[in-house]
């Protein structure tokens, strides 16, 4: 198997990783609430991608470089933690994953449906990683 692509990132820029996920929580929300389902979707998808890299930079000052996004599901579950809810998070994180192939390289019309599930699965992956995030980086609870 060859290594995964990553890179350094000083844990000072936490945060600046954290506000990035964050704020594409929020427009996928205030997008949901407009009715904008491939932008739901769309946001909802970076935000997971911007959390799992807080999770990577905070354990291991790296975050996952590739450009394969079925690989950076890889990468999170390296992270090995040992804690409940990991295993459901590296689920979490690829069914999200999935959702953006289908929402930005498919012809498949989007559906409320399928944006409610974008966002209610960002919120379980969110939550899990937020909880193991230190204050400092919890710019937002929103």
């Amino acid at each position: 198997m060859k290594p995964i692509k990553s890179a350094p990132v000083d844990k000072a820029k936490l945060a600046v990783y954290r506000k990035r996920a964050d704020e594409c929580v929020n427009i996928a929300d205030q997008a949901f609430r407009d009715s904008m389902w491939y932008g739901t979707c769309i946001n909802a998808i970076h935000a997971a991608i911007a959390l799992s890299d807080c999770l990577s930079i905070f354990l291991r000052g790296t975050r996952y470089a590739g450009s394969n996004h079925e690989e950076a599901i890889d990468f999170y579950g390296t992270l090995g933690l040992k804690k409940d809810g990991f295993q459901k998070s590296i689920q979490n994180f690829g069914k999200l994953i999935s959702i953006k192939n289908m929402a930005e390289y498919s012809d498949k019309t989007l559906t409320e449906k399928d944006a409610d599930a974008a966002l209610t699965t960002l919120k379980r992956f969110r939550e899990f990683v937020v909880s193991l995030l230190p204050k400092v980086a919890r710019l937002s609870e929103s």
